[in-house]
């Protein structure tokens, strides 16, 4: 990887194991958050969006590349979206993680190590805060609307919600008013709570419609944008710091 990538902490890479070349696609589009679905088997922790694949293990797809560009890397997040029971699943994960703590932030005799990858839970453990003392120092996927007082970005960096349960805007025309309203107090709520904020099931059906989904939502002020297209929102990233450059009297690199 170019030591010299950027890393956006504004692209997640949704549904990552479907991509051509899991982890790396996306690690080459500078993402800051990489979320393949994984499933325990047995003592095996596998990859697979509909149902674990025998042939894709976190192990071979995720945490040795992970390993081997160690040296490389900028902080970013492993999201993992775990489809499997939650308490059969976080002993094997725990189990299988604390063997990369040269790569991966943990926690040793309540202290946390920073590494260049954090992992972060999401999926059906999401909300299970009461791990938030792990040893393996994960970092939890919390839910709008159910905050836990005093929730620390240590521990629940970002906030998230479904895109569709509170907006009836799609992407075409211009966003209704009352949307308008909606996204600036979620925006406030999240922040001032010092946290990051991020929606799932954006429509992405037609080019016209994710730019300008994804310019309204940077505009407003929202962290992390969830997309199953990170090479099409890495261009928009970096064409608008470009922008950005160009307006501050800056020639873009």
């Amino acid at each position: 990887m170019d030591g010299g990538r950027r890393t956006w902490t504004a692209l997640w890479s949704h549904n990552d194991e479907d991509r051509r070349r899991p982890l790396l696609d996306a690690l080459e589009q500078g993402a800051g958050w990489i979320e393949p679905d994984v499933w325990v088997v047995g003592e095996d922790v596998l990859v697979g969006h509909d149902r674990p694949d025998p042939s894709m293990s976190l192990r071979e797809v995720y945490l040795e590349p992970l390993r081997q560009r160690h040296d490389d890397l900028d902080h970013f997040y492993l999201v993992l979206d775990v489809k499997s029971a939650p308490d059969i699943s976080m002993p094997v994960i725990e189990r299988t993680l604390a063997a990369y703590d040269d790569v991966l932030t943990h926690a040793t005799r309540g202290t946390v190590v920073r590494r260049p990858v954090t992992v972060l839970l999401s999926g059906t453990l999401s909300n299970r805060v009461a791990l938030q003392a792990d040893s393996v120092g994960m970092t939890y996927d919390g839910r709008l609307g159910n905050v836990p007082d005093g929730a620390s970005p240590e521990w629940m960096p970002l906030v998230s919600a479904s895109w569709r349960d509170h907006f009836w805007w799609r992407g075409v025309g211009p966003m209704l008013p009352r949307d308008q309203r909606r996204l600036r107090e979620l925006v406030t709520e999240v922040h001032e709570a010092g946290l990051r904020l991020r929606f799932w099931s954006l429509p992405e059906w037609a080019p016209w419609w994710r730019r300008r989904l994804w310019t309204t939502l940077l505009d407003a002020g929202v962290d992390v944008i969830t997309t199953d297209r990170p090479e099409k929102l890495g261009r928009l990233l970096r064409a608008r710091e470009a922008h950005q450059e160009v307006s501050r009297g800056r020639p873009s690199s």
